[in-house]
């Protein structure tokens, strides 16, 4: 992972948004102002990044496998037996004090070394030279280097190291999922700013559409008041100007539920956001096609698909560790080192420098549960995760692949219909114009303008439909290969990786 978390990330997006309210409060919003104001705002994409932080912290608990254990301990202890005679074998403690320390280094193999120091002093009694019961006090101090190591379970760095390779893998899959949030809220974003562009495109369609109708409407009162029209030639004039009025107040609802689903994304109360958001951009057209690799490129990067990877993985480290509980623990213990004897600290201590006394042991630990059943059911139960984990990946996969193949169809279908929606917007403006014309030196009736007036509506909002389409095509297709935050300046960096700690 980079030095710059994503914690990090998220909260400079945070900043930045400041200007993005800012804008969203005067001039407009843009879809990037968008977009960093509902990340940095958003309660869920909040608790994802506070996941990733957990996945870091279990990450450093588990290398807490490799640190250097330091120990140490003092032992007194006290014995007397029921009578003198009892007190005469010399090897009868009567008083003792051990002092130990150590320091021991874990190893990767599942074993660890060991420096041990020890300085015991007992004082014990011993039989005098006239038949009483004397002291004798012993100093017996020594250093050891001590190994163990597994030979069958739990050998070797994969299963030794499991919990380090489990919270590698975790925090990558932390990380994935905040990434498929992000970009799910980034779709969502985008998804609704287009619709909030559509429908002012649609308001103000509507509203153009309504004011030609008034301005025929006067028009024909016009030649009414001078005779050159019945008085029922208003009639269909005003039963259009009523219909586009009614067009016009539900665009105006459907602007206002717009900019309230844009604003719910924003974090934004209903009544602000129905009064300040306006979408300043429109759908730009993609000229160029779709890659034909398009599908490929979405699968590898798509970060649900890369999650759902990992998670499989992270049952696939289950299955190393139950599959080494399978076999016998069979553990050596080797130690060697000097060891020094006297009857006071100073020799004791000499003798030990001087390597003049020698210890050295070795030892083997055997253990075999005999119905070996709840290490067959961890193995069957971590099959069993990896198992379910790759058909959802599978599933995920197909899916994606559908989604992309869909959207890549949608994609080029919006950029002809915007192609053939622009030439009939020309030519049913030029339609108009001649109409009116016709109208005015009275070879037209108002039926026929009113006529091409909403066919220059309908088409222009056909027009706008189709951008807005063009858009959430592309829009879709960029959200499933993992590609919409970085177009838009939000690609969140540092994805763990599950042996970036080996």
């Amino acid at each position: 992972m980079s030095e710059k978390t994503l914690l990090e990330i998220a909260l400079a997006v945070a900043m930045a948004s400041a200007a993005g309210d800012a804008r969203a409060d005067g001039d407009g919003l843009t879809l990037g102002d968008a977009m960093r104001r509902a990340i940095a705002h958003n309660p869920t994409l909040a608790s994802a990044v506070v996941d990733v932080q957990v996945a870091d912290a279990r990450v450093t608990e588990a290398r807490g496998l490799d640190d250097f254990v330091l120990g140490a301990g003092v032992t007194w202890s006290r014995s007397r037996g029921p009578n003198a005679a009892a007190q005469s074998t010399p090897t009868t403690p009567y008083d003792a004090v051990d002092a130990s320390a150590s320091l021991t280094r874990p190893l990767s193999t599942g074993g660890s070394v060991a420096l041990k120091l020890d300085a015991p002093w007992a004082r014990i009694g011993a039989a005098s030279s006239t038949g009483g019961v004397g002291t004798l006090d012993v100093y017996q101090p020594s250093a050891q280097i001590v190994a163990t190591q597994p030979l069958l379970r739990g050998r070797g760095y994969d299963v030794a190291r499991a919990p380090l390779r489990l919270a590698n893998v975790n925090r990558g899959v932390a990380s994935l999922d905040l990434e498929a949030r992000a970009t799910t809220l980034a779709r969502d974003v985008a998804r609704a700013y287009w619709e909030l562009a559509f429908a002012a495109g649609a308001v103000t369609e509507h509203r153009s559409a309504l004011d030609a109708a008034r301005a025929q409407l006067a028009a024909v009162n016009a030649q009414i008041a001078v005779g050159k029209a019945p008085p029922s030639a208003s009639a269909e004039v005003e039963v259009s100007v009523a219909l586009r009025e009614d067009e016009s107040v539900d665009a105006d609802a459907a602007l206002a539920q717009r900019a309230a689903d844009l604003g719910r994304l924003l974090g934004m109360p209903r009544d602000l956001a129905a009064a300040s958001l306006r979408a300043t951009e429109r759908p730009q057209l993609f000229e160029q096609p779709v890659q034909d690799d398009a599908v490929a490129q979405a699968l590898a990067r798509n970060p649900e698909i890369a999650s759902l990877h990992a998670r499989a993985d992270a049952f696939r480290i289950g299955v190393d560790v139950a599959d080494s509980r399978l076999l016998p623990l069979l553990d050596v213990t080797a130690s060697a080192g000097p060891v020094g004897v006297a009857s006071d600290p100073s020799p004791a201590l000499r003798s030990l420098s001087t390597l003049s006394g020698f210890t050295a042991s070795a030892g083997v630990v055997f253990e075999e549960p005999i119905e070996r059943r709840a290490a067959k059911g961890a193995l069957e139960a971590a099959r069993g995760g990896v198992q379910k984990a790759s058909l959802a990946e599978v599933d995920a996969r197909a899916r994606v692949a559908t989604d992309v193949a869909n959207a890549a169809t949608a994609l080029d279908a919006s950029r002809r219909r915007v192609a053939l929606l622009t030439r009939a917007t020309q030519v049913a403006e030029l339609d108009l114009e001649g109409e009116t014309a016709r109208f005015q030196a009275n070879r037209s009736t108002s039926f026929d303008v009113l006529r091409r007036q909403q066919a220059l509506a309908d088409t222009r909002l056909r027009l706008l439909r189709a951008q807005a389409d063009h858009a959430e095509a592309m829009l879709a297709i960029d959200a499933l290969s993992g590609d919409l935050l970085a177009r838009h300046g939000l690609a969140m960096r540092g994805i763990g990786n599950a042996e970036e700690h080996r």
